[in-house]
């Protein structure tokens, strides 16, 4: 903003951008040294004796498998190298369990690490493309801001260029880095997501012996959205890092109670509230309701003790209203979607009123042996998880602090809650709210086994952990839908729904491309003026327009539309393209939606479409048709 008073129009330029964090950094390193003077130097020792230079080697090599594993899978096929590294992992992890007395406590945070990035990597490095489904959208905010070298919520009125993480922050990586856009999101991001399973590994470590912390983070590693949905939330990922963070820094008494420590604390709170709007209204409610029976207290939570201030909660409050009201309209739909569930309380026996999701979770609709398996693994994590709470509530008050066991209950009532109102869980997903609260339940789930152990009279607690775990490990990476003969996952295989959806080909790339030259000046005109009827249109299946926005930097949405919205009583008279993509020219198959479910259909349901109509391109795998129109 200061650039634009002095009539800078793109303040971030190259030149402008470095000369603003030099500043930033020297500011910071000049308060860091003043704040804390006796802590400033660094002090980093290690011990490396025989089993820990093993341990701490060989995790090293787990992101160079991943890289390499996911090119030999993408050029050649062959999945055999990926299974490799997961089957690596889980041999690891149980080499770790049985040297937890010969290693060094600095071991599992480089571990974890590894591991994080190691299946971060097997995800987004997939294919050369973005995969997922809002992260084309969050894609386009960030092309907005990278085109004009300056946030600007004009350029682009949207709830995603209100999202930090989602506009300014890829581009200023972008800049800074001169990388292939894609791969911010596909290399950067994944690297930033690899510190929130450290500071659970923190967090868990206050109330947990080292290898038991390490096994609480692992399970949030574990988590379906951490590593398959990693590519999809590009602002939550940026907002858990955050969260992550601040908890920490909240639970940690010593630091908080300092003003640096305050000061830090408020800081991460605000990058949560500019990253992603329902991480923010999620921490706000947690941290409303721990104050809440911090200022009550009555019976079994007397003694609750927090650093909370109303002032706190009021400011973050007001810090969401103004970000997300006055730059756009978010904050006013966040109250029509809990106005509308209240209204829809009426269907709270309706079992149909509830998200797929939340049904299959209750055993509903699965469809294969494996999605059996996750899910009961799932279910049965969670109920580990609440007898932790519970147990820790009742039985080790006194060691662990009453905040962070509120906390624990407050995100498994959220949880519930999630689920058995009806409508909410249609418009904010268990799975991603899921892994949010992970951050502050997965020590839970280790209490639990903990806890399980000692009534059956266990004396190896790791014997309850390690098979849930690694049975974890293999859900969350489809090797257990491979070893059944399931084609689920992208990483792994070149074909099945999920493969057609996400993995996008250069062929595919290479005629949406040449689609939009040929109409790029009446694209631009159209696209800075979108009260007038498009130009053209361009016909695809359902998963035509993923391929169609990456030949177009503009929103793609004014321009596609999907076999099934045609009205066919129009089209003689149109002028509009038919884009199709690999699989519907090797296959003569279509994706489309009928009646909120994905079905397949050969192509000559739409063959209308094609009658006076010329191929003006075909590259051997995407064809596009032209129909002048009468």
């Amino acid at each position: 903003m200061a650039y634009l008073a002095v009539g800078i129009q793109k303040p971030l330029s190259t030149i402008h951008l470095t000369l603003s964090l030099s500043i930033i950094v020297l500011i910071m390193l000049i308060a860091g040294y003043k704040i804390n003077k006796e802590s400033f130097a660094v002090n980093l020792e290690l011990n490396f004796n025989n089993s820990y230079k093993f341990t701490v080697l060989l995790p090293l090599i787990f992101p160079f498998l991943a890289v390499l594993g996911t090119y030999v899978m993408g050029h050649f096929g062959s999945n055999l190298l990926l299974l490799f590294l997961i089957f690596l992992i889980a041999a690891y992890i149980m080499i770790l369990a049985y040297l937890k007395n010969n290693i060094s406590g600095n071991t599992y945070p480089i571990a974890l690490l590894m591991i994080s990035i190691s299946l971060l990597f097997v995800h987004s490095l997939t294919s050369n493309y973005i995969l997922g489904r809002d992260v084309y959208s969050e894609y386009f905010a960030f092309q907005m801001v990278l085109k004009n070298l300056s946030w600007n919520i004009a350029n682009y009125r949207s709830v995603l260029t209100a999202c930090l993480s989602s506009s300014l922050l890829p581009t200023i990586y972008g800049v800074l880095l001169n990388i292939n856009s894609p791969y911010i999101f596909k290399l950067v991001y994944p690297l930033l997501f690899s510190i929130t399973p450290l500071a659970v590994f923190s967090i868990s470590k206050k109330y947990l012996n080292n290898q038991y912390a390490f096994f609480a983070a692992l399970y949030f590693v574990f988590q379906l959205p951490f590593i398959d949905e990693s590519q999809s939330m590009m602002r939550q990922i940026i907002a858990m890092v955050l969260f992550s963070l601040a908890l920490m820094i909240f639970l940690e008494k010593e630091l908080v109670n300092r003003n640096n420590g305050k000061i830090i604390f408020i800081l991460l709170m605000f990058g949560v509230v500019v990253s992603h709007y329902t991480s923010a209204y999620i921490f706000l409610i947690l941290f409303s309701i721990l104050f809440l029976f911090n200022y009550v207290k009555f019976g079994l939570f007397r003694d609750i003790k927090t650093n909370l201030s109303l002032t706190l909660i009021i400011l973050m409050f007001v810090f969401i209203f103004f970000w997300y009201s006055q730059l756009n309209a978010s904050f006013n739909s966040t109250i029509v979607v809990i106005n509308d569930t209240f209204k829809n309380l009426i269907n709270f026996f309706d079992i149909e009123a509830r998200d797929q999701s939340v049904l299959i979770t209750m055993g509903q609709g699965i469809s294969n042996i494996a999605e059996m398996i996750r899910i009961y693994t799932y279910d049965l994590t969670f109920i580990f998880i609440a007898l932790g709470a519970i147990y820790s509530f009742f039985k080790c008050r006194k060691k662990l602090d009453s905040e962070f066991t509120i906390l624990g209950i407050v995100c498994i009532a959220l949880i519930v809650s999630f689920a058995v109102l009806p409508y909410i869980n249609s418009k904010y997903g268990n799975a991603r709210l899921f892994l949010q609260v992970t951050v502050i339940i997965a020590p839970f789930l280790v209490i639990g086994l903990i806890a399980t152990a000692k009534k059956i009279k266990l004396k190896h607690v790791s014997y309850l952990i390690l098979p849930l775990l690694l049975l974890q490990l293999f859900n969350v990476t489809f090797v257990t839908d491979q070893l059944l003969g399931i084609h689920t996952s992208v990483d792994l295989n070149n074909n099945g729904d999920r493969y057609n959806e996400f993995y996008i080909h250069d062929s595919e790339v290479s005629s949406a491309r040449w689609l939009f030259n040929e109409n790029k000046e009446r694209s631009e005109v159209y696209s800075t003026n979108t009260s007038i009827y498009a130009p053209y249109k361009i016909y695809s299946d359902y998963f035509g327009t993923k391929r169609l926005s990456w030949g177009y930097l503009y929103n793609v949405h004014y321009f596609s539309f999907t076999f099934d919205s045609i009205n066919a009583s129009l089209i003689p008279n149109q002028e509009y393209y038919v884009y199709l993509w690999n699989y519907n020219t090797e296959k003569n198959e279509i994706y489309y939606r009928s009646f909120n479910k994905l079905e397949q259909g050969n192509l000559g349901i739409y063959g209308y479409l094609f009658k006076n109509s010329e191929k003006i391109y075909d590259n051997g795998f995407s064809d596009i048709y032209y129909h002048r129109g009468e």
